[in-house]
């Protein structure tokens, strides 16, 4: 008759490990980031009786005769399913839309792995987990933004010019002017004219004046602009101080400054082009851009970290690093919300998000909690019926236990 108690003392035990594990899932309902355990029953040690028979040419085979010794937490699995995304509108606010981990480090050979983005920038401008302080981690260590630090000017070097050209404009006629800033070394403005001209059936030409205040040319003609006839882009031919570049001296500087100019894909239509209807040719872009101070920042999809600048560039100011397992499920969880490698989990494959099998990283977003509640109340009442069958079980031995010892009476 013990051996009914101790079975349903390790029904009690077993249903009671269940029932915490689905209380601590329904505590973390609200918990960003957090993955639902469920637990595993097994059945206990079986005793053996009497051992199975084989069949003999006179007698059939019989079965093993065992007895189960109770129940046992088998196995605890981790469900890694998508949260849902919440949107925070915090820029430094970031969640994984599919598979992976932002690293995190706080000085230790040991990192330590989060779903939960809730970033922050320090006193000393680092990216920093808010709940703990940890590092977030890039592709190359801490990652620290320059936000002091103004973005340098940067002088053009390249002017794209998009449109169509009138076919039936005269040789040597009146040109097409465009005009277009452009920045010098120490990012000031200056504005060139551009005109062009045509000078055959399916070539043009093209010169670049500036204010004399501004500056000088020491080549301003780019020569042989051709088209194919069916009006797309094919070359330039010009040579020497009729090539695609021209050159010029700001006043104020020493150092000559090259610009090249972006006409279109040979044999496309993307740049310029010869087509039958009115000139619109305009010079649309350059690559210049003056001094600049940082304004926010965002991440990409990819997990690059971007700064806007006062000046209106976009700059990568760094890359976060996404960490994937071979197996999730045995990574060994720590506290605030992270993980940490173990002897199952495989060792951390480190990449950028979407790339492998790392999802994207989303700005402004929190993954929410797994938890299904629905499922979790129904989980609750079997963990509550289980133990109150096996509490049902020990006092029923009790009972008959207690009628055995009133036999001697």
């Amino acid at each position: 008759m013990t051996m009914s108690l101790f079975n349903g003392l390790s029904g009690l035990s077993a249903h009671q490990k269940m029932l915490d594990v689905i209380s601590n899932n329904i505590a973390n309902l609200n918990t960003n980031g957090f993955k639902r355990s469920d637990s595993r029953l097994a059945e206990g040690f079986s005793e053996m009786l009497t051992a199975s028979t084989a069949p003999t040419a006179s007698l059939g085979g019989t079965n093993p005769l065992q007895i189960g010794r109770g129940v046992r937490l088998g196995a605890f699995s981790v469900d890694f399913n998508q949260g849902t995304m919440e949107g925070t509108g915090r820029s430094l606010d970031m969640a994984i839309q599919g598979d992976g981990f932002f690293v995190l480090g706080n000085g230790a050979a040991t990192k330590y792995y989060s779903r939960v983005g809730s970033f922050a920038l320090d006193s000393d401008y680092s990216l920093v987990d808010q709940a703990t302080g940890f590092h977030v981690q890039s592709t190359t260590g801490n990652i620290t933004v320059p936000k002091d630090d103004p973005l340098p000017p940067r002088a053009t070097g390249s002017i794209t010019l998009r449109g169509n050209l009138d076919p039936t404009t005269v040789v040597a006629g009146s040109p097409i002017v465009t005009s277009i800033q452009v920045m010098d070394s120490r990012g000031q403005a200056h504005r060139v004219e551009l005109s062009l001209t045509k000078t055959g059936p399916m070539t043009w030409g093209m010169s670049a004046a500036l204010p004399d205040s501004d500056g000088v040319f020491s080549d301003n003609q780019v020569d042989g602009i051709t088209f194919n006839e069916d009006g797309s882009f094919a070359g330039v031919t010009g040579g020497g101080a009729g090539d695609n570049d021209i050159t010029l001296t700001f006043n104020g500087l020493t150092t000559p400054q090259t610009i090249s100019f972006a006409l279109g894909t040979a044999s496309g239509f993307d740049g310029l082009t010869q087509l039958g209807g009115e000139s619109t040719a305009a010079a649309v872009d350059q690559d210049g851009y003056e001094a600049g101070s940082l304004l926010s920042l965002s991440v990409k999809p990819d997990g690059a970290l971007s700064g806007q600048y006062s000046n209106g560039r976009l700059l990568d100011l760094s890359q976060l690093v996404i960490a994937t397992f071979p197996n999730a499920e045995g990574l060994e969880k720590v506290n605030d919300n992270m993980y940490q490698e173990s002897a199952n989990s495989g060792q951390a494959i480190l990449g950028k998000g979407l790339s492998g099998r790392a999802g994207s990283v989303l700005g402004g977003n929190l993954e929410g909690s797994n938890v299904d509640v629905s499922k979790e109340m129904a989980l609750m009442i079997v963990a509550q019926r289980g133990f109150q069958v096996n509490a049902r079980v020990i006092t029923v031995s009790n009972e008959i236990l207690q009628e055995i010892a009133d036999l001697v009476r």
